[in-house]
């Protein structure tokens, strides 16, 4: 968005040299020459301001999108979760995993999902609540503010990353766990092949009285057609799993999309704010602050539409039963390593490296 003419403030009137001769038009050229060099044009503040009116129409609609988005991760992950009873270790072991993640999830990254959004509310009620005159005063202690969130919204979107990465490796597990179902002589739902004792105990029923029939031998016949049963109901919910963790793998790509773009924001407005305290200047000072003042509105509602949605997916995730490997939830940001600037390091490590002066988030890494 351009700037008015009439908010153009000429940087070289402040600090323009006073020329002494004035009849010695060439010495002022020479001085004004010189001085056209170290300071900016009129217009360069105006081109330094990146903020524009495709910015906040940008930054709404990741707030709606991450908000759908987030709804529909935290049911994929409440369908994802298999309750019942196997024999199959690739069975049992999928189901703990994907329960030791969504725990993680629940506990350890949904925070800072909200969090996120509440810093974008807070950040934009400061210029509904605060006026100008207060505003302009404490630029340099906002522009820090900001600072915080757009590492916040950073990390945000690298811890979905990394949750991601496990989810799809839940994915592969599913689908290798119905390979070893399938392997184990399962029954399905296109094909039954009955077993030498359960096609004979069908004889028996049709042909021979009751009380002809051994009883170990039907006993024997019951369990392995119930045992085939059972594991073709696994093999159903194996299915439905991979299923699921493939829809909250897309769900959780879209909102990790729509956080960054909110990163993306924030660093603009770093920016914007930087320059601002780095030359402050009230007209320029204003005009951001007004422009932001008539975005607020739109903001803050979808903030709120974001964060009321919080309940329904704390509900989704708390259907999943706390039967989890809670040491492994405990320590995920301190195992789960990352590349930062060419170095390996635990999640951990590096948001406390972010958060020194965050006491919300640092507080969520414990």
């Amino acid at each position: 968005m351009s700037l008015p003419e009439s908010s153009n403030v000429s940087l070289q009137s402040e600090n323009k040299p006073t020329v002494h001769e004035s009849n010695d038009k060439q010495g002022e050229l020479k001085n004004s020459d010189t001085h056209s060099k170290e300071q900016p044009e009129p217009n360069d503040m105006q081109a330094v301001l990146k903020l524009s009116y495709m910015n906040f129409q940008e930054l709404n609609e990741n707030i709606k999108n991450a908000a759908s988005h987030l709804r529909n991760s935290c049911t994929c992950l409440r369908k994802c979760y298999v309750d019942s009873a196997s024999s199959v270790k690739e069975f049992v072991d999928l189901r703990g995993k994907i329960t030791n993640n969504a725990k993680v999830y629940t506990e350890k990254i949904l925070p800072f999902a909200v969090l996120v959004v509440r810093g974008v509310k807070d950040w934009i009620e400061t210029y509904e609540g605060l006026p100008f005159e207060i505003f302009k005063e404490d630029v340099n202690d906002f522009s820090t503010w900001v600072s915080e969130q757009h590492k916040l919204s950073h990390f945000t979107a690298r811890i979905h990353e990394e949750i991601l990465k496990s989810f799809k490796i839940e994915q592969r597990n599913a689908i290798n766990t119905l390979k070893a179902l399938e392997e184990n002589t399962i029954l399905n739902r296109e094909q039954a092949t009955p077993s030498r004792y359960s096609a004979n105990f069908n004889y028996f029923l049709a042909n021979s009285p009751f009380s002809c029939i051994n009883k170990d031998f039907m006993i024997k016949a019951l369990k392995e057609l119930c045992n085939k049963i059972a594991k073709n109901e696994e093999a159903k919910l194996a299915e439905a799993a991979a299923r699921s963790i493939d829809e909250l793998d897309q769900s959780i790509e879209k909102f990790i999309r729509s956080v960054i773009g909110i990163k993306d924001f924030f660093n603009i407005l770093k920016n914007d704010l930087s320059t601002l305290v780095s030359n402050p200047d009230d007209e320029q000072i204003k005009m951001h602050y007004d422009k932001c003042k008539n975005h607020a509105n739109v903001i803050i509602n979808n903030c709120i539409s974001y964060i009321s949605i919080i309940p329904y997916c704390e509900t989704d995730l708390q259907a999943i039963p706390d039967e989890f490997d809670k040491n492994y939830v405990e320590k995920w940001f301190e195992e789960k390593n990352i590349e930062i600037n060419g170095q390996q390091i635990p999640l951990s490590e590096w948001g406390k490296e972010l958060f020194v002066a965050n006491n919300s988030a640092s507080r969520m890494l414990s």
